[in-house]
């Protein structure tokens, strides 16, 4: 699945066709080993067989998946631009690698009954044992790999794991199925006087009900799945560890369900009456899930907010197993009680469980489906759950028909229906977390595949969130938003084609059709952001959904630079929450150099990185990987602030200074569209020409620049490299977030910033930077000048009086030449050195001021 996603993809629609190849195989093989199995006399050497033909299957899809990267760009060229034909396209794909191994694996099951089984009215107890297992099994495979296997031994090592371990079981399996008895199964049915051995009850159940009951239950497990997935990503950090987390929790249900299949089994009660009280109570508890997961949560709350890692981890499974755990041990019962009703109808075991495991796969298929694509985007989250539970208990109802006792088993459920329209309602559940006390007020919101969107409005301010606690970006910090396009096209002397990777709000996007482009790629995943921009940030994106140079694609950007052979002159790869599960991809060497590739000669490619979300560690590794795509690389501020600072680290493909003689023309050139808004008009406004030494706006742009990274390599290169076979940044993020909100870890901010960008200047001076090259004196002291004056932000944040006059000295120094008269570059920094004199006389305002000044920089953003 991992592997599949790097190359098709993280969008939802990709990761669904690869999840549905892999069912099909299972289902496939489910039925055609079912039907075989009465005809071998040694099942479990069979099964032994089957083992073995998964791994080399495996094996032979890890070894041509190069072979998938090749034809993959060529194959989507073909397609065009048809989004259902390339669809289609990936499933191929995922079904020719896929399907062999599934299809085998989908055998063991109902092979291995046949050979445990060894009459008739054991079926029941035996195989719901064998499910229970083979699932426990299936949790604790789930745990390691999410939890330990990829930073131990990484993916492809992990990969031969499971390999060498499935080779020992079919050996193991060989060796036992020498020493085993012949089977007794000699045909597929057996006499009718065996049928009745072991039956007292009535056949209340046809067989044909039994599989729709079958696939019934597929359908509504795995679509629930899917649905409780979406449920909890609006309260963590949804990280690859807290999924993992959900699937350990459902899956662990599910085998306790089994067990709980097998007791019930064993005991004499009536199966038809039993399976009522199983749907009943499944439709039940799962009505009661969202009630309970919101009371749980504060009403959506963001959970373990303020605990370390491991207080985190063992609080999500808490609340996991509380909300999921009884719904999904009852849900998981049914499937294996199934086999029990299955008993009478004589059919030899391995076909009966074949049959009846590929039908419920396929109900899961579909369910998982539906589920994802139909319900979330047709009636969202909270009336979906709804429709499921209702599901379960009109088959209870159904079930409750064909009991001894029909009427009033009829009338429990009715009262089950009416309990679920009034008591266990959940329209009045809120749909997002709307935070009243900062005076919100919810817009919309849009719930589909991609995930739950929320705008909302705080004053004149209009914000995007997704999954409730991630802010894609506001209307407040517009002008810093698009600082993150204006600074990388400013950097390039001609830019005609731009990627940009990621949208969200779309403000950085549309700022970058203020610049001489001919065509802008925008790809954003989430179908749900773009649908949501388009309607409250259409105002703020200058044109961006109807200017005719912009292409907007909801694909995951990663894949589709993979996909296409279109090149560029410049990437933006947008800020990214650095836990979120998949944006480690976007910090892997393999990516970068993908993007390296994408660009036309003299390209650049710019990323954007959240400092005060990353550690130094973090942000060693990200710089230490680009380096390997880009040995050209330069690092920019995209602002001066001291808590929450944002860096772009800019990849150059060939060697070619900085221009200050293009730069100027492109900042006061009319071909650039910025007017008053944005770096563009803030560069010509904010310092007036007044005769200086350096063109103002230059003077500007000069002081964000923080360094050579290229030349001053030293700095990271100790540091290891994430990969896409070691995604180190995917797995260690959401454990340094943890801690550094356990007060553990620090982010990257403040004084370690400013001692780093100090050293970096240190090793790789301006006077000696081959990238400045071009610049003359007076322009390369500005590079000096704007760590003096971050420096000064930093040390008056801190309360450091007497380093932050000397930073702020040394600023005036440079940049006015100790002319006391000469006009600032920005307005922050004319209010900042008025409150440091002012605090030489007030020692007490000193820190007051000087924080609120903070708070006012962090507050324009």
């Amino acid at each position: 699945m991992r592997e599949l996603g790097l190359l098709f993809g993280n969008a939802a629609y990709a990761a669904a066709t690869t999840l549905t190849a892999f069912f099909l195989g299972l289902a496939a093989g489910s039925w055609t080993w079912g039907r075989r199995a009465a005809g071998l006399r040694r099942p479990l050497r069979a099964y032994a067989w089957l083992e073995l033909a998964v791994a080399a299957s495996a094996l032979l899809c890890f070894l041509i998946q190069p072979a998938y990267g090749a034809v993959y760009g060529p194959l989507s060229a073909a397609a065009g631009q048809s989004h259902g034909l390339f669809l289609l396209v990936k499933f191929g794909l995922a079904l020719l690698a896929l399907f062999p191994a599934s299809f085998f694996m989908g055998g063991t099951y109902p092979v291995l009954s046949q050979h445990l089984v060894s009459r008739p009215s054991s079926l029941g107890r035996t195989g719901a044992a064998l499910y229970a297992t083979n699932t426990f099994g299936a949790a604790l495979g789930a745990y390691i790999a999410g939890f330990h296997l990829p930073l131990m031994l990484g993916f492809r090592n992990s990969y031969f794991l499971a390999l060498a371990t499935t080779v020992v079981v079919g050996a193991l399996a060989w060796w036992l199925g020498g020493r085993a008895h012949a089977s007794a199964w000699g045909s597929d049915r057996t006499p009718a006087s065996s049928r009745a051995v072991g039956s007292p009850h009535p056949v209340l159940l046809s067989e044909r009900g039994v599989r729709w009951l079958g696939f019934l239950s597929g359908f509504v497990a795995l679509g629930l799945e899917v649905l409780w997935t979406r449920m909890f990503a609006q309260v963590l950090q949804n990280s690859v560890y807290t999924f993992s987390i959900i699937l350990v929790v459902f899956l662990v249900s599910l085998a306790l369900g089994g067990s709980l299949a097998h007791r019930l089994a064993r005991r004499a009660a009536a199966p038809a009456s039993v399976l009522f009280a199983l749907f009943l109570g499944s439709g039940l508890l799962v009505g009661l899930s969202p009630l309970l997961f919101s009371k749980l949560t504060g009403g959506l709350g963001y959970l373990g907010s303020g605990t370390g890692w491991a207080g985190y981890v063992v609080r999500v499974y808490a609340v996991a197993a509380l909300v999921m755990g009884p719904p999904a041990l009852v849900l998981g019962t049914v499937f294996p009680y199934l086999l029990k009703l299955s008993e009478p109808f004589g059919r030899s075991p391995g076909r009966s469980v074949g049959e009846l495991a590929a039908l419920n796969t396929v109900g899961g298929i579909v369910g998982s489906a539906v589920a994802g694509f139909v319900l979330l985007d047709a009636f969202g989250l909270w009336p979906s759950l709804r429709l499921m539970s209702l599901i379960y208990l009109i088959a209870g109802v159904l079930v409750g028909a064909r009991t001894t006792r029909p009427l009033a088993h009829q009338a429990i459920a009715a009262g089950a229906l009416l309990s679920l329209v009034s008591v266990l309602d959940p329209d009045r559940l809120p749909r997002v977390r709307v935070n009243v006390e900062e005076e919100e007020h919810l817009l919309e919101v849009l719930e589909g595949s991609g995930g739950t969107v929320a705008v909302v409005r705080r004053g004149d301010v209009v914000t995007m969130k997704l999954n409730n606690h991630y802010v894609l970006g506001d209307t407040g910090v517009r002008a810093w938003e698009e600082v993150q396009a204006h600074l990388p096209l400013l950097l390039h002397p001609k830019p005609r084609a731009v990627f940009v990777l990621g949208m969200g709000t779309g403000i950085s996007a549309g700022a970058v059709l203020q610049h001489p482009v001919e065509r802008v790629v925008v790809a954003e995943i989430v179908p749900e952001i773009i649908e949501a921009a388009r309607r409250h940030f259409s105002p703020y994106v200058h044109g961006l959904f109807e200017d005719p140079r912009a292409a907007i694609v909801a694909e995951d950007g990663r894949n589709h630079l993979l996909a296409t052979s279109e090149r560029f002159d410049v990437i933006l790869s947008d800020l990214f929450v650095p836990w979120k599960a998949g944006a480690g991809q976007l910090y892997s060497r393999e990516h970068f150099i993908a993007a390296r590739e994408r660009l036309r000669e003299g390209g650049i490619f710019a990323q954007w990185l959240p400092l005060y979300q990353m550690s130094q560690r973090q942000f060693g590794i990200v710089a230490r990987t680009m380096l390997e795509a880009f040995p050209r690389l330069t690092l920019w501020r995209g602002d001066f602030l001291s808590e929450r600072p944002i860096v772009a680290l800019v990849g150059h493909r060939d060697d070619v200074p900085l221009d200050p003689g293009v730069l100027l023309a492109r900042l006061t050139g009319r071909e650039t569209a910025g007017g008053s808004d944005g770096l563009i008009g803030r560069m010509e406004s904010a310092f007036p020409r007044n005769g200086g030494a350096v063109a103002p706006p230059l003077a500007t742009f000069l002081l964000s620049y923080a360094g050579n990274l290229g030349r001053s390599s030293s700095l990271v290169i100790d540091h290891p490299l994430s990969t896409d076979d070691r995604p180190l940044i995917e797995y260690w993020a959401p454990v340094i977030q943890r801690r550094e909100k356990a007060t553990q870890v620090s982010w990257f901010v403040g004084p370690p910033l400013i001692d780093f960008l100090s050293e970096l200047q240190r090793l790789v001076p301006p006077d000696q930077d081959p990238y400045l090259r071009l610049l003359d004196e007076r322009e390369r002291e500005l590079v000096t000048a704007g760590l003096a004056y971050h420096r000064a932000i930093v040390l008056g944040r801190k309360g450091d009086r007497a380093a932050a006059e000397r930073a702020l000295d040394e600023f005036k120094r440079i940049v006015w030449r100790g002319d006391p008269n000469r006009e600032p570059l920005h307005p922050e920094l004319e209010e900042l050195r008025q409150e440091i004199e002012t605090l030489r006389r007030e020692h007490e305002e000193r820190l007051r001021h000087l924080l609120r000044l903070e708070e006012r920089l962090e507050g324009t953003r």
